[in-house]
């Protein structure tokens, strides 16, 4: 069903005058790619507060108020990044930070994925963590620039809208994935050590690694995801030759005797 009025919709707006997406907004190379990075990127990461607070409340035994505190230093890390890498960006070629993000997001899923019960915070979480935050910090100034730069002032509304709207389908279906997955691999890990230990006395014990294999292994897909989301950036995002036209923009600029508007990928 969702397939079909997807089709629908794609179909009726190829055909309207005024669509609600201007599919012209995904002809540029740059910004089509910072939207699937995006949707990579939120697919792989907006799972990680879910899997984590699992984590840290009935494993850990962490209290809800501790738990909230404990990803502060999430927070801190990607505000403290992308205010350097807003600094940086005139100096360093926005792809740098692109593809960097999705790299080492994947890179602390991946590390994350090695979390077991006997794990703590400080040995197993804070670590890869910090690591999250510093490559989604490196990546949301430039995808955020890859998505508006060059689009005619006109459109600018409904590019941002598709930028967001993309993070959120992207967090609701990587969301959907990663549940699906690490419930999944919690009941076979229940059955299989249900079969080989029996014991009553041994349930709790036998839960708890159950669900931490589960969310280990959520994350260990959401590393997979992260690294699609790099292979994106690396293979999507390119320089532009100097005198190409985006959005119109240089071509009217010519006209009317202005200089030309600069781009962060590369042209001027």
């Amino acid at each position: 069903m969702a397939a079909v009025l997807l089709l629908a919709f794609v179909t009726i707006e190829a055909r309207s005058d005024h669509p609600i997406l201007p599919f012209r907004l995904l002809a540029d190379r740059n910004r089509a790619a910072s939207y699937l990075v995006m949707l990579g990127l939120a697919g792989s990461i907006f799972a990680v507060s879910f899997f984590l607070t699992q984590l840290l409340q009935t494993v850990f035994g962490y209290s809800p108020l501790r738990t909230g505190a404990l990803f502060l230093p999430f927070s801190v890390g990607i505000v403290g990044t992308s205010e350097a890498v807003a600094k940086l960006i005139g100096r360093v070629r926005p792809r740098v930070f692109a593809t960097a993000g999705p790299l080492l997001a994947a890179v602390a899923l991946l590390w994350l994925s090695r979390v077991h019960p006997t794990s703590t915070y400080f040995g197993a979480v804070l670590g890869p963590l910090l690591l999250l935050s510093v490559g989604l910090g490196l990546a949301f100034v430039p995808l955020t620039l890859g998505a508006t730069s060059g689009v005619p002032p006109a459109d600018m509304g409904i590019a941002s809208a598709l930028f967001n709207t993309s993070q959120q389908v992207g967090g609701t279906l990587g969301l959907a994935v990663l549940v699906t997955v690490a419930t999944a691999t919690t009941r076979h890990a229940l059955r299989w050590g249900a079969a080989r230990h029996p014991l009553g006395q041994q349930a709790r014990t036998l839960a708890l690694s159950s669900s931490v294999h589960g969310y280990s292994t959520a994350f260990l897909v959401g590393s997979c995801i992260a690294f699609a989301a790099f292979l994106i950036a690396l293979a999507g995002f390119r320089p532009r030759p100097p005198g190409r036209p985006v959005g119109g923009h240089r071509q009217r600029a010519a006209h009317r005797g202005l200089e030309p508007i600069p781009l962060p990928y590369g042209g001027t």
